[in-house]
Parts: C-alpha cells; sequence; structure tokens
C-alpha cells in the first residue's frame, strides 16, 4: 500500500489533498521495482487554493512498517486553457 498527503506545511493539521492506493491516488505498477503513478482527478485539482504546500510519499510493507520514499514542495499551476 501507498499513501501521500498534502499539507500547506509540515506541521499543520490541515490536509488539502491525500492520495491512497485504497482511493485511487495512487496506483503501484510494478512492486518489484517500486514504480507507481500520482492521480489526482479533475474534482480533485478544482477544489485547491494554494500556491504552494508540501507533500510526502509513504510505502506502507505488507507487515506494517512505513517508509517514505518521496518528499517536497508542490507548486499548484492553475488551468489556462479552458
Amino acid at each position: 500500500k501507498a499513501r501521500m498527503q498534502i499539507r500547506p506545511e509540515i506541521d499543520s493539521s490541515a490536509v488539502l489533498a491525500e492520495l491512497t492506493t485504497e482511493n485511487g491516488g495512487i496506483l503501484i505498477e510494478a512492486p518489484t521495482t517500486g514504480t507507481f503513478v500520482l492521480y489526482l482527478d479533475d474534482v480533485i485539482t478544482a477544489a485547491l487554493e494554494f500556491d504552494q504546500a508540501v507533500y510526502d510519499v509513504e510505502m506502507i510493507a505488507p507487515n506494517g512498517d512505513v517508509t517514505r520514499v518521496m518528499q517536497g514542495v508542490v507548486t499548484l499551476s492553475r488551468e489556462v486553457t479552458r
């Protein structure tokens, strides 16, 4: 399994978006190589209202061990062409 949260700041309790393998936001394409795809649909992205935020992605092993595999800053780029 995998999970990802986007928050305004690291210490913030507000979650701007949450992706998981359970909600279809993360697809693990190749478990043996660790390849995965993040997916935010148009409904989720249309509701986002930030310029920059922080995120991380965690993988959850079958035994429950959690490993953070990515982290950083996400910049929201709003649609121009409609």
